[in-house]
């Protein structure tokens, strides 16, 4: 069995060495983000260099998200805002509800501002307005009186998870299918 250490994953999303099409792991070292909403989803650049927001929840045309991206120089910053252009129709999702087996929706969306949609990228997505929110070694927190919510990610054997915890509850778990083997990053308990 071979593995892909996401350390072999370079800036283009490519891996060095390795014949096969990966997925530039944004998170994948089990970093965590805390927000206040409670909504949120993988976003992903795809091979198609469209956006692509993967969520449980049923958004409507222009709903308003922010999401993770990569700068000009490789680095992942948080957030963007973006809105919902339309519902994509699938036959294979690569995103399932680990959870509660939910309906995953897959949505195109528009970007307020121009990035680099050049290499395949996979990140986090918050549905819904953060106000404010300061950043700090991989650590997003919202500033305001509503409960926090942070999400988690973090790799398995095949793929990566988002996991949504509110009080120390895991409230939501996506998972996202790679379709190749990766180094495992979860805790065996996660």
């Amino acid at each position: 069995m071979e593995f892909i250490n996401w350390r072999q994953i370079n800036r283009t999303g490519l891996i060095m060495g390795v014949n096969k099409i990966a997925i530039f792991l944004s998170l994948a070292l089990c970093s965590a983000y805390t927000i206040a909403s409670e909504d949120s989803g993988f976003i992903s650049i795809e091979s198609d260099k469209k956006i692509y927001l993967y969520t449980l929840k049923k958004m409507q045309r222009n709903d308003l998200l922010q999401f993770q991206y990569r700068d000009n120089d490789g680095k992942e910053k948080c957030c963007m805002e973006a809105h919902i252009r339309k519902l994509v129709i699938t036959k294979q999702n690569p995103v399932s509800d680990y959870k509660s087996e939910g309906k995953i929706y897959k949505y195109l969306v528009t970007p307020k501002n121009r990035i680099d949609k050049s290499s395949l990228f996979l990140g986090i997505a918050v549905l819904g307005k953060v106000r404010a929110f300061s950043e700090k070694n991989n650590e997003v927190s919202k500033i305001g009186d509503r409960v926090n919510f942070t999400l988690k990610t973090c790799t398995s054997s095949e793929g990566m998870h988002l996991l949504g915890i509110k009080n120390n509850i895991v409230e939501e778990h996506l998972y996202y299918y790679f379709g190749y083997d990766v180094e495992p990053t979860c805790a065996e308990n996660f």
